[in-house]
């Protein structure tokens, strides 16, 4: 097997429009109750509903009006590497060799990587935030997402251990 592609899911992203939604409301609904029933609260809790509306709303709009096409790729899984179209931070790091795997870890939500050499990575981004997330908030570990794809954590574990032994394989490492 050369190369696996798992597309974005269309259901998996309007629940996650609905769930952005429901920020949304839920910031509404803070944002009536501080500014209209009890005007004492602090500026923080102001700040917080405001964040809350602009987030909710903001990525509705986002998924609804502009999801990812099923045809667009979240994660591919080739004899080279893995690469993951899911975050910000995965998606500048580019094509993740499968040499450069210390350790991973899938869940139901990611797939985590901690890199042996993470500066490699860090130089091929071009935004400074997401460079300075990835070195300093991450600590040169990536995080790719599953929840946008219909794929199991069951499956995906299986191509990451499937490509990850083809490449030690060709390599001639046991």
């Amino acid at each position: 097997m050369n190369e696996v592609t798992i597309p974005y899911s269309a259901k998996k992203q309007k629940n996650m429009a609905l769930l952005f939604l429901l920020i949304g409301i839920a910031g509404l609904a803070i944002g009536y109750y501080i500014f209209f029933i009890e005007p004492r609260v602090y500026l923080i809790g102001r700040v917080v509903s405001i964040f809350l509306i602009l987030l909710g709303f903001g990525g509705f709009l986002k998924l609804i009006l502009a999801p990812k096409k099923a045809t667009d790729a979240a994660i591919a899984f080739s004899k080279l590497g893995i690469q993951g179209n899911t975050t910000p931070v995965a998606k500048a790091a580019g094509l993740i060799e499968w040499s450069d795997i210390a350790e991973y870890q899938i869940d139901d939500r990611y797939i985590h990587i901690a890199l042996k050499n993470p500066e490699k990575y860090a130089e091929r981004m071009k935004s400074f935030f997401v460079r300075d997330t990835f070195m300093k908030g991450q600590k040169g570990a990536l995080a790719i997402s599953i929840a946008e794809v219909d794929a199991t954590e069951g499956e995906i574990a299986r191509y990451v251990y499937q490509f990850i032994n083809e490449s030690f394989q060709q390599k001639g490492w046991s």
